[in-house]
């Protein structure tokens, strides 16, 4: 497990959404909240085992600033921002 990881960027190693990529936005008893912006929302993220993902080094700039943002614009700038990073 990755210490500190808030604010980076995850990809789901097993489940449904396998190759996912996520924004991790907390963390709580070995469990990772997650955002992507379509499937989970900013406001409403969902919840993965820590062990499911696969935890890079890049941080996103800013992501305290999209969390507590406009719900509608910062979700579509999280989904862009992740689109561009799986090209």
């Amino acid at each position: 497990m990755v210490m500190n990881s808030e604010g980076r960027i995850a990809i789901s190693r097993a489940g449904n959404d396998r190759g996912r990529h996520y924004l991790i936005i907390g963390e709580e008893g070995g469990f990772a909240k997650i955002a992507d912006g379509m499937r989970h929302k900013l406001a409403q993220p969902g919840r993965k085992n820590i062990r499911h993902l696969s935890i890079t080094k890049t941080v996103v700039k800013g992501w305290e600033k999209l969390v507590q943002g406009e719900p509608v614009s910062s979700n579509l700038k999280l989904a862009g921002l992740l689109k561009q990073m799986t090209r």
